[in-house]
């Protein structure tokens, strides 16, 4: 519950981002004062300078080449994975010191959830976006580095990995998450359902932040958005005994550390693909250069999250805007695909990528299931949930401020649209339209970037006939990689020329 000291001092902020932040750090997890200014565990971590050293660390790892970033990013992973197996092993510790009977009817709600949770469009709105964030992003590296010649293995192993991976860690994650909540709701005397419950606003007819903006909060809730897993680690660390000072020093370390790798290797990542668009729009774009124009970028956007104000605004983006804008591009990109490009082309390429056949029930499923799921999500969230969706609640600002960034984050879809159909050689904006509706019959560029695999794949593409044992017979005499040359010694030299450009500006994708 809350300290009689916290009621009667919340009063005094004006801000309702310095409100929040103060309240959740101060009251309901009663941390220490040090937080006010800079994260203080068992060692000294001030916040603005982690959050900068993040960015910069971000920006330079991005830059590296496709080995190079591999072998980083794989070591910050193991780093992340090592501090999440720790936070697992004294979770499992201290709960076994407990009562682990009353500690499982307090987290069996959580990890069996009832019914009317599972109806929560939100829920599955979440669930959804962040399945699909984080495969996009693993499919987006693993194609690069495929491309790269990086791999010495075909990609269908490598996506199979992939899958096996997202379900590890997911569980994983999982498990710590529930260990720690638990113990934190044990000892804070509410149930999980309360520990998770996000922020509830209740404001008046203010138009403008200040001193009219109000805001009315559940005080026994704990917002998930305010540096959740740091807090809760931090709570777990505070309530085991280690034998040795220096013990919990270092596993202190481990965790915290681990925790800013995972967030540093999933920057990367995001990171490095918009540099990997920078250097295909540029063609003689340094990777220095792109470091310089991005590192400046990244830091005036890790800058609000250290202040108070500042990270209640990245909070409201995060459920108002960034929700939306990951669900829709997926379902529209899926249907353009399949009504335009054409369900039987996309099943020759992915067999042409992962060197075997494509079963043909991945047709209804590309075709149907996926479109129509990713549709039914977002209808079922305006349905159900619609007074959140449209922003409805609050002052007219934040309703202003929501749409106005959806608007511009959907701006290039009209634009684009226009291009397009401008471009088209038919007469009539009838005819433009329907011809921009059509697949093109020229390649472009679209295809592997490698030059001589480019080359196959459009000899297996226009071939309609050819069977699917002479793509085997083809594979079997080539190395494991699908970006590897097929070519002899004596190849072209126009080939070999193009194909020693290509490994040194390391061109971005696959596809």
């Amino acid at each position: 519950m809350v300290s009689p000291v916290c009621s009667n001092t919340i009063s005094n902020y004006t801000n309702a981002g310095d409100w929040a932040l103060d309240y959740h750090r101060s009251c309901v997890y009663e941390l220490p004062d040090e937080w006010q200014s800079g994260v203080k565990l068992t060692f000294a971590w001030p916040l603005p300078a982690t959050m900068a050293a993040a960015a910069v660390a971000i920006s330079l790892i991005a830059t590296c080449g496709a080995r190079t970033l591999a072998g980083i990013t794989g070591f910050t992973a193991i780093l992340a994975v090592i501090g999440l197996s720790l936070q697992l092993g004294i979770g499992l510790t201290e709960m076994y010191r407990r009562d682990i009977a009353s500690l499982w009817e307090l987290a069996h709600p959580f990890l069996i959830p009832q019914g009317n949770t599972l109806l929560q469009p939100r829920v599955w709105c979440a669930a959804l976006a962040h399945v699909l964030l984080s495969l996009g992003l693993g499919v987006g590296l693993l194609m690069n580095f495929s491309s790269r010649g990086s791999f010495r293995f075909t990609l269908r192993r490598h996506l199979w990995g992939l899958l096996v991976l997202v379900v590890v860690m997911t569980a994983l994650v999982t498990m710590v998450s529930v260990l720690q909540l638990t113990l934190l709701a044990s000892d804070r005397g509410l149930s999980v359902h309360q520990a998770l419950s996000s922020l509830r606003y209740k404001y008046n007819n203010a138009t403008v932040a200040g001193d009219n903006f109000v805001e009315i909060i559940d005080e026994r809730a704990v917002g998930v958005s305010v540096g959740a897993a740091v807090i809760t680690a931090s709570h777990l660390m505070a309530v085991v005994t280690f034998p040795f000072v220096w013990l919990k020093q270092a596993v202190s370390t481990i965790i915290f550390i681990g925790l800013w790798c995972s967030g540093v290797t999933t920057g990367t990542v995001c990171v490095h693909t918009l540099i990997a668009a920078l250097r295909d729009a540029r063609d003689c774009l340094p990777r220095a250069t792109a470091a310089l124009i991005l590192a400046p970028l990244l830091l005036t956007a890790a800058t609000p999250s250290v202040t108070k104000g500042g990270a209640a605004v990245v909070a409201l983006l995060d459920g108002d805007v960034l929700t939306p804008v990951v669900l829709w591009p997926p379902f529209t990109l899926t249907l353009a695909i399949t009504a335009i490009y054409g369900i039987h082309k996309v099943r020759k390429d992915f067999t042409f990528m992962l060197e075997a056949t494509v079963s043909l029930l991945w047709i209804p499923v590309w075709g149907v299931f996926i479109p129509l799921s990713l549709l039914g999500v977002v209808v079922w969230a305006c349905v159900m949930d619609g007074q959140a969706v449209a922003v409805t609640d609050g002052p007219g600002w934040r309703t202003a401020l929501v749409w106005a960034l959806r608007a511009l984050v959907l701006l290039p879809v009209p634009i684009t649209a226009i291009y397009v159909v401008k471009s088209q050689l038919a007469y009539g904006i009838i005819d433009k339209v329907a011809s921009s509706l059509q697949s093109s019959r020229e390649w472009g560029d679209w295809g592997p970037q490698d030059p001589i695999e480019h080359h196959n794949w459009r000899r297996w593409r226009e071939d309609e006939t050819r069977p699917i044992a002479s793509l085997k017979r083809r594979f079997a005499n080539r190395p494991l990689t699908y970006t590897h040359s097929t070519l002899s010694s004596e190849s072209s030299s126009t080939l070999t020329r193009l194909r020693n450009k290509y490994q040194r500006n390391g061109t971005a994708s696959i596809l």
